[in-house]
């Protein structure tokens, strides 16, 4: 996964939510597999994960201020550009 933020560091937000949701599932549906692992903590590791290199991503991105840029980078994706919470999400 860190490799496709190196490789999209110029997408607007919109695209790079359409990028990380199909990674995002594709994460949640092998940890959804029963037996393998603690579904739970490791959805909760991935939300960590995402939120830790949204907020590198878009320190370095720029100097100018904007509401992605922060510690709550996370939270503003899953909000206005529906990225997927692995938390909240429930494959079918």
């Amino acid at each position: 996964m860190s490799d496709y933020f190196k490789r999209h560091g110029h997408k607007n937000p919109t695209e790079l939510v359409r990028g990380l949701n199909s990674l995002v599932r594709g994460w949640i549906n092998y940890y959804e597999i029963r037996g393998v692992t603690n579904t739970s903590l490791s959805k909760r590791k991935l939300r960590y994960y995402l939120s830790q290199k949204l907020f590198r991503y878009y320190r370095r991105k720029s100097q100018r201020k904007c509401r992605h840029y922060g510690p709550n980078a996370f939270e503003t994706l899953v909000r206005y550009y529906g990225l997927i919470d692995p938390i909240q999400y429930h494959p079918c």
